[in-house]
């Protein structure tokens, strides 16, 4: 148990940091909508240097913000998974929706993410466009491949739920 107490207060202090961007982020994007001028702060997402020059960059960057505020509400959820975890809750169909709505965030919130990055050279009118599989956090791979994981550990507790009913039926 030792290792979930250690797992939930990470994701606690990942929670706390996401807060933190998100409030800045909801400071930020109205800002960005209603200045005329061009906004000169460096963004640069997953490697991607964004130019925040037109309202289709402006655009690209609130699909990316989304899908970070997606990420956090997934994050949000999985601390609920690992707070039933705490008081000995394991196979119940809370933790198995909640497995699942994370998986289902975690993938959404990749592909959003990937597909208004790959778009943005598109828009930007740089015409160059590279595919990237880095390595780390902010990779379409893993975010997705990680989104996948909680779906199909929402099946595995749906399986192991139902064995668990049918042998108690049975003693």
């Amino acid at each position: 148990m030792r290792k979930l107490q250690i797992l939930k207060t990470l994701i606690d202090l990942f929670w706390f940091f996401s807060i933190i961007a998100v409030v800045g982020m909801l400071f930020f994007i109205p800002f960005m909508f209603l200045s005329k001028e061009v906004v000169d702060i460096p963004i640069k997402i997953n490697g991607v240097l964004i130019k925040v020059d037109s309202i289709e960059t402006k655009l690209i960057l609130t699909v990316v913000v989304i899908s970070f505020l997606i990420f956090a509400y997934g994050i949000y959820l999985f601390r609920k998974v690992l707070s039933l975890f705490q008081k000995r809750i394991i196979f119940d169909n809370v933790i198995i929706l909640l497995l699942n709505n994370i998986g289902k965030c975690f993938l959404i919130a990749s592909i959003l993410s990937s597909t208004a990055l790959f778009l943005y050279p598109f828009i930007y009118k740089n015409k160059v466009v590279s595919i990237e599989f880095g390595s780390g956090f902010s990779s379409f791979l893993f975010t997705s491949s990680l989104g996948l994981f909680f779906m199909v550990l929402s099946e595995v507790f749906t399986i192991s739920k139902n064995i668990k009913e049918e042998n108690e039926l049975t003693i």
